[in-house]
C-alpha cells in the first residue's frame, strides 16, 4: 500500500485530473515572474515581451494592456485549476478514508478471533481513529506537493534562461541542502514512530482508567499509583518522543528555509564579483529566488505531515498483516441437521514468547449431544475458556478435528455451523438491536421473554431495537439472554451467565431456562462454578492444565468413605454431576449429605476452631468429621439411644460439632443446651432434661459430671474419654433409614425459667432451611463462613454447624465469651482467612464499632466481606451506620450488611435481604425500622390481625405469620400450644396452616419490617408502644446506661397500666450516687419528648443483673415479675411518679 495509491485506487480518473490541474496551476505560477519582469523592464531584451500598448478600462489607464490581460488570465487560471484540484482531491480523499476504514472494519469482522485477541482492542482503535486520518491527510497533500514542485522547476528553468552560471550555483546549493536535510529528518521520523507505538500503550492505560474507575475510587493511594506510574508514564513517553521528533523536524525545516535566503545573499554579495551578470539579470534572479521561497516553504511544511503519514502507513500495513482474512465461505445456510458435536484429538497451541513454547490445550476428546446440559468447570488457567471458544468454532484447532456428526468442520461449512451457535461470554457485548433475523417477526417472542425475565418494565422492543441498554449488570445479562433466544440456535454456550444474578434469577436460569432449552433439543454448555446447581447438568467436564481431567458422562463407582473419589483442579475439589445434590433430593437428610461430603471431599477443610491470640485454628476435614462422628454414633447406637433424646452440653466447640453430627448419624434426637455456669442455669438444664425426657447426656466438663453423678437415669458420655476412631465404615453400613419428618433435634426456646419449650425440628426442616439460607446468602462450596455465636443456639447451629455441611463451605468458630473480651479477633479472622460470610446479633456489630481500638486494625482488609448478616434481635439503623462508617477505611462496604429475620420455630431463617444491596429503612412513629428482606423458596409471610385473624394489607402492622417447609413440627409434648402456634389459619384464607410468630411487623414493597413482640407490647392510655423502641431511646438519654442493657415493660396498677424502665448502669457510674437522680430524669424527659408517654419508674441495676436468656436476649416478662416481687438488684430505690 502506497500513499498516492490509496487515492488512485479509489478514483484514478479524478486523481489524474487533479494532478493535471495541479501541474497546470504550478506551470502558470512559474509564468507570473516573467510577466511581472516584462512589465517592470519592457525595454530589456533579456526578458520575454508581451507588448507595450496602453489602454483605458472603466476610466483607468492600464499600461502594457496585453501584458496586464495575460497576468489577469494567469491568476484566474491558477485560482480555477488549484481550487478544482484541491476540491476533487478532498472529495476523493474523504471517500478513500471511508473505504479504508470500512476495509478495516470488514477485515476485523472477518479476522480470526485469535488474531484480534493477539492484536488487542487499543491497537485496533488507534489505527482506525489515528492512523487512517493521518494516512489520508498525507495522501491528500501529494497534488499540492506536485504543484509546488512544478512551480519550483519552472522558476529554476527561468533562472537558467536568465544566467546559466547562477543556475549551476543554485543547484549546487540545493544539492548540499538536500544532503544535510535528510539525516535529521530521518532521526525525527524515528522519534515519531516511537511516539506512535507508545500511543498504543497509552490507549490501553486509558482503557484501564475508564473501566477500572470504580476500583481506583476506593483507594486514593492505588489511584495515584496508577495515575503516576501508568497513565502519566505512557503520556510522558508519547509526549517526549513527539516533542523530540517534531523539534528535530521543525529545526530542520527552518534550516531548509535558511538555505534559500543563503543562496539569495550569496548571489547578491558574492557571486556578482566573480561572474558577469547584468543588473537586469540580477534583478530577475533575485526576484525568482524570493518567489521560490514560497514553494520551498510549502514543500518543507509538508514534510512533517508526510513523515506522520508514512508512520501511519507502516502501522496500517502491519495491522493488515497481523489480522488476516479468515478463508471462510460466508454465503451458506445455517446447519441445524446435526445431533452430536465431537472433538477428535483436538489441540490448540498458543504462541510462545521469548523462548517459551506457549500454553497448549489438548489433546481433547469429547462429545456434546443435543438435548444435554454440559457444565465445564476448572481453576484459573485450566483451559476452559479456550475449550469454550473451540466449541463455538471461534478458534480453529492446531491439530485434530471437530466434527458435527461425521462431517468435519472446514472452510466450506464453518460459517454454516457457526450460524447455529449462540453464546453469552463473560465479556459479552450487548447490541441495541436484534441482528440477523432475516425479516422474522419476533415482537411477540421478545415481549414474552422480557416479561418472563422481569425486564418489561425497563425495556421495550420497537422497530427491531431495544429501547435502552442503561441497565444494571444483571439486567443487561438478562437482556443478552433475550437476544440469544431470538437466534433460535442449536447450541447455546453460557460463560458464567448467572455470576451477577440475584438468587431468584439464578434459580430461574438453572431450574427453568436450561431445562427448557434441553427440552427443545438444544445442546447447552455452561461454564460455571456454582456447584449448588451441578445437579442440573447431565455431564460435568473438569479442565485442568489444558486437559480434560474428568468427563462426568460415565457413572462413578461407589467408593467407601475411606476410598474417596476426588477431582482436583487448581486447588478446588469438584464432585461429579452432583451426586451429592441428587442424594439430598432423594433422601433429604443430613446423614446422607455428610456421607457424600466425606466420600467426595474428604481432604477439604470443613471446620476451623479458633482460641487465643495466635489465630492458628484447629481444623477438621470433612473426612475427619465423618470418621469421628460416625465412631461416636456407633457408641450411642450400641447403648440403644436411637430415637431417644440426649442432652449436648459441651464447652469445646469441636466436641459439640462432632457430638451433634454423631446424634444425627445415629438417629439420636439431640437436645443442645448451654453449659451451666450459674445455679439458675443448672436449674434450667434440669428442667430441660425433665421436659425432654432425656435418656443421656454428652458432655466434656466437670460441672456436668458432678451434676449427672447426683442424678439418676441419665446415661453419661464424657467425650474426653471416648475413642472416636476406627469404626466409621461399620457405622456407614449400619446407618438406619431416616424419615424426613422424624425429629432431628429439640431446640429449647428462650422462654421463662420454669416453663421451657422445646421446638421439634425435623430432618426435613433442617435441609429445607439450610437450602433457603444458602440461596438467600449465596453460600456455596467456594464460600468461607465464620461465626462467634453459641452453637447450642439456632443461629450458630443451623446457620453455622449445619450450613457448612449443606453447602460444602469452610466454617470458622470462636467462642462468644472470647469475642466479647476480644472483639477485634472477629475482624482479624475475617481478613486473615478470607471470610466472606459472617455476622450475628446487632450487639456484635455495636460492640465491635465501639470497643475495637484503631491499633488492633493494622493490616486488616474487609473488602472481601460479602455478607454481614445481622439478626436474632432488633436491628438498629444507627448500629448499621456506625459500623459501616467505622470500618469503611478497611474496605467494608455498607451494602454488605444483610438484615435477616428468623426464629427457632421456623428452624432459623425466615426472611433476608438481597445480598449486595443497600439496607432499606422505613420511618414509623419517629423510629427507624430496618427492613429484614423477603422470604425465599417455599417460605411465605403474611401479616395478620392478632384479634380478628384477618389478613392485613400493605404497610399495616400486625402479627407475622409464616408458612413453608422450614416451619418446625411443633412444641415437644405441647399438643394444644402446638395447635395454636404452628397450625393457625387465616380467617379469610384457604385453610393453609401458619406459624404464629408472636412478632409484630408490616410488609412494604416486598420487605418485612419487624417492629416488636406482641406479648411485650406496652399499652398506656390506649396507645401501643414497642419496648425495643423505648429501650433504644433510653440508651441515648444518658451515657451512664449500658448499651442493650435495659428492659421496658408495663405494670398494671388498678385499671391503669404504667410504663416502667429497668436499666443497667456502667461500672464507672456505680459510685456516683449523687448523679443517679439526673440519670432517671434524663430518661423520663427523653421518653416523654419522643413518645409523649410518662415513665412511672426508672430502676437502675448493677451490670449483668438484667434477666436474659441463654442466647443473651432480654427476658422482659421475667424482669417484670422480678420488679413486682421486689427482687431486682437495683442500686437505688426508684422514685415513683
Amino acid at each position: 500500500m502506497k500513499l498516492l495509491g490509496l487515492l488512485v485506487d479509489k478514483a484514478p480518473n479524478r486523481v489524474f485530473l487533479s494532478i493535471i490541474l495541479g501541474v497546470l496551476a504550478g506551470a502558470t505560477y512559474a509564468l507570473i515572474i516573467p510577466l511581472v519582469l516584462n512589465g517592470l523592464a519592457p525595454e530589456d531584451g533579456s526578458f520575454p515581451t508581451v507588448g507595450s500598448e496602453s489602454a483605458f478600462l472603466f476610466g483607468w489607464q492600464i499600461s502594457h494592456f496585453k501584458f496586464a490581460a495575460s497576468f489577469v488570465l494567469a491568476c484566474l487560471l491558477i485560482l480555477a485549476a488549484r481550487t478544482a484540484s484541491q476540491v476533487i482531491l478532498t472529495r476523493v480523499s474523504m471517500d478513500a478514508t471511508s473505504d479504508l476504514r470500512t476495509t478495516l472494519y470488514r477485515r476485523i469482522s472477518n479476522a480470526p478471533i485469535a488474531d484480534l485477541e493477539r492484536v488487542g482492542m487499543p491497537r485496533l482503535i488507534a489505527s482506525i481513529t489515528s492512523d487512517v486520518p493521518a494516512l489520508i491527510a498525507g495522501a491528500r497533500l501529494l497534488p499540492d506537493l506536485l504543484t509546488s514542485c512544478v512551480t519550483l522547476v519552472g522558476m529554476l528553468g527561468y533562472v537558467y534562461y536568465l544566467n546559466s552560471a547562477v543556475f549551476r550555483f543554485v543547484m549546487l546549493c540545493i544539492f548540499f541542502g538536500a544532503l544535510t536535510y535528510q539525516a535529521p529528518m530521518l532521526l525525527g521520523r524515528r522519534y515519531l514512530i516511537r511516539a506512535r507505538r507508545n500511543l498504543d500503550g497509552l490507549h490501553e492505560a486509558i482503557r484501564g482508567l475508564v473501566h477500572g474507575a470504580k476500583e481506583l475510587k476506593l483507594n486514593s493511594d492505588k489511584r495515584e499509583d496508577y495515575f503516576h506510574n501508568v497513565i502519566a508514564a505512557h503520556e510522558h513517553a508519547v509526549r517526549d518522543a513527539g516533542k523530540t521528533g517534531n523539534t528535530i523536524i521543525r529545526v530542520t525545516q527552518n534550516y531548509g528555509d535558511l538555505i534559500s535566503f543563503f543562496v539569495i545573499g550569496a548571489v547578491s554579495f558574492v557571486f556578482a564579483n566573480y561572474h558577469a551578470i547584468t543588473p537586469q539579470e540580477m534583478n530577475g534572479v533575485i526576484m525568482v529566488l524570493l518567489y521560490v521561497t514560497g514553494p520551498i516553504a510549502v514543500l518543507l511544511n509538508f514534510v512533517p505531515q508526510l513523515v506522520t503519514a508514512r508512520v501511519a502507513l507502516r502501522r496500517v500495513n502491519e495491522l493488515f498483516g497481523q489480522i488476516k482474512h479468515e478463508p471462510v465461505e460466508t454465503q451458506c445456510a445455517a446447519r441445524r441437521d446435526w445431533q452430536t458435536l465431537r472433538f477428535d484429538e483436538v489441540c490448540y497451541q498458543y504462541e510462545g514468547r521469548k523462548g517459551d513454547a506457549g500454553f497448549r490445550v489438548g489433546p481433547l476428546n469429547l462429545t456434546v449431544r443435543k438435548g444435554e446440559i454440559t457444565f465445564i468447570v476448572g481453576g484459573n488457567g485450566s483451559g476452559k475458556s479456550t475449550l469454550s471458544k473451540l466449541l463455538t468454532l471461534h478458534y480453529s484447532p492446531s491439530a485434530g478435528a471437530i466434527r458435527f456428526d461425521d462431517e468435519t468442520v472446514d472452510t466450506h461449512n464453518l460459517a454454516g455451523f457457526r450460524r447455529g451457535i449462540a453464546a453469552i461470554y463473560s465479556d459479552y457485548y450487548l447490541f441495541d438491536r436484534a441482528l440477523g433475523l432475516d425479516g422474522r417477526d419476533v415482537q411477540a417472542d421478545v415481549d414474552a421473554y422480557l416479561k418472563a425475565l422481569e425486564l418489561d418494565s425497563k425495556v421495550s422492543f420497537e422497530n427491531g431495537r431495544f429501547s435502552t441498554l442503561s441497565l444494571s449488570d444483571g439486567q443487561r445479562r438478562r437482556l443478552a439472554l433475550v437476544a440469544a433466544y431470538l437466534e433460535d440456535a442449536e447450541l447455546y454456550l453460557f460463560d458464567e451467565w448467572a455470576a451477577d444474578q440475584d438468587p431468584s434469577f439464578k434459580l430461574v436460569f438453572y431450574n427453568r431456562i436450561l431445562p427448557e432449552l434441553k427440552a427443545k433439543g438444544k445442546a447447552v454448555i455452561v461454564i460455571s462454578h456454582d456447584d449448588r446447581y451441578f445437579n442440573v447438568a447431565d455431564r460435568l467436564i473438569v479442565m485442568s492444565e489444558g486437559r480434560i481431567a474428568s468427563d462426568g458422562s460415565a457413572a462413578l463407582a461407589v467408593a467407601a468413605p475411606a476410598e474417596p473419589l476426588l477431582l482436583r483442579t487448581g486447588g478446588a475439589d469438584y464432585a461429579q454431576p452432583s451426586q451429592l445434590d441428587e442424594a439430598v433430593e432423594r433422601t433429604p437428610c443430613f446423614p446422607d449429605i455428610m456421607r457424600e461430603r466425606a466420600r467426595l471431599q474428604p481432604q477439604r477443610v470443613a471446620c476451623r476452631f479458633f482460641s487465643g491470640a495466635s489465630l492458628v485454628p484447629q481444623t477438621l476435614t470433612f473426612g475427619e468429621l465423618w470418621q469421628q462422628a460416625a465412631a461416636l454414633a456407633q457408641v450411642l447406637r450400641t447403648q440403644g439411644l436411637a430415637g431417644q433424646r440426649a442432652l449436648l452440653v459441651c464447652k469445646s466447640q469441636q466436641q459439640f460439632v462432632v457430638a451433634f453430627y454423631a446424634c444425627l448419624l445415629g438417629g439420636v434426637v439431640a437436645v443442645p443446651s448451654v453449659v451451666p455456669k450459674r445455679r439458675n442455669l443448672l436449674e434450667r438444664l434440669q428442667l430441660i432434661a425433665d421436659d425432654a425426657q432425656a435418656c443421656a447426656v454428652l458432655f466434656d466438663g466437670d460441672e456436668i459430671a458432678e451434676w449427672t453423678a447426683a442424678g439418676e437415669g441419665l446415661l453419661r458420655f464424657d467425650l474426653r474419654q471416648l475413642s472416636q476412631q476406627g469404626v466409621a465404615v461399620a457405622v456407614a453400613a449400619a446407618l438406619p433409614p431416616i424419615d424426613e419428618h422424624a425429629p432431628a433435634f429439640l431446640q429449647y426456646t428462650s422462654g421463662s425459667t420454669g416453663d421451657p419449650k422445646g421446638v421439634v425440628v425435623s430432618h426435613g426442616n433442617l435441609v429445607r432451611n439450610c437450602a433457603v439460607i444458602a440461596e438467600a446468602m449465596e453460600i456455596s462450596s467456594s464460600s468461607s463462613l465464620f461465626t462467634a455465636l453459641p452453637l447450642f443456639h439456632d443461629m450458630g447451629l443451623v446457620g453455622g454447624v449445619l450450613q457448612l455441611m449443606y453447602s460444602g463451605c469452610v466454617a470458622g468458630f470462636l467462642s462468644p465469651a472470647e469475642f466479647v473480651q476480644y472483639p477485634e479477633r472477629w475482624l482479624q479472622i475475617i481478613a486473615k482467612f478470607g471470610v466472606n460470610v459472617s455476622g450475628g446479633p446487632n450487639f456484635m456489630f455495636d460492640l465491635a464499632a465501639r470497643a475495637i481500638k484503631d491499633s488492633d486494625l493494622d493490616g486488616i482488609d474487609l473488602s472481601g466481606w460479602r455478607v454481614a448478616f445481622c439478626g436474632a434481635e432488633p436491628i438498629r439503623a444507627a448500629t448499621i451506620a456506625r459500623f459501616s462508617e467505622r470500618f469503611a477505611s478497611l474496605g467494608f462496604r455498607a451494602e454488605a450488611f444483610y438484615p435477616c429475620y428468623g426464629m427457632a420455630e421456623s428452624t432459623l431463617f425466615i426472611t433476608g435481604a438481597q445480598a449486595g444491596t443497600p439496607v432499606r429503612i422505613s420511618r414509623r412513629d419517629s423510629v427507624d425500622v430496618v427492613g429484614c428482606g423477603a422470604p425465599r423458596l417455599d417460605t411465605t409471610v403474611e401479616i395478620v390481625d392478632p384479634q380478628t385473624l384477618l389478613r392485613l394489607g400493605e404497610g399495616e402492622t400486625g402479627e407475622i405469620w409464616v408458612g413453608g417447609g422450614s416451619v418446625a413440627q411443633g412444641y415437644w409434648r405441647r399438643p394444644e400450644l402446638s395447635q395454636q402456634t404452628f397450625r393457625a389459619q387465616i380467617a379469610d384464607g384457604d385453610g393453609t396452616a401458619y406459624l404464629r410468630t408472636g412478632d409484630l411487623g408490616f410488609l412494604q414493597d416486598g420487605q418485612l419490617y419487624v417492629t416488636g413482640r406482641l406479648k411485650d407490647l406496652i399499652i398506656v392510655n390506649g396507645r401501643k408502644y414497642s419496648p425495643q423502641d423505648i429501650e433504644h431511646e433510653c440508651e441515648l438519654a444518658h451515657d451512664a446506661l449500658r448499651q442493650a442493657g435495659g428492659a421496658a415493660f408495663g405494670v398494671t396498677s388498678g385499671e391503669v397500666e404504667r410504663l416502667v424502665v429497668v436499666f443497667e448502669l456502667k461500672r464507672d457510674w456505680l459510685r456516683r450516687e449523687e448523679e443517679w437522680p439526673s440519670i432517671r430524669s434524663a430518661v423520663r424527659t427523653r421518653i416523654s419528648d419522643q413518645f409523649g408517654v410518662p415513665v412511672a419508674d426508672v430502676v437502675l441495676i448493677r451490670p449483668g443483673a438484667l434477666p436474659r436468656t441463654s442466647s443473651g436476649k432480654v427476658r422482659r416478662s421475667q424482669c417484670s415479675r422480678d420488679y413486682i416481687d421486689g427482687v431486682l438488684d437495683n442500686v437505688a430505690s426508684g422514685v415513683s411518679a
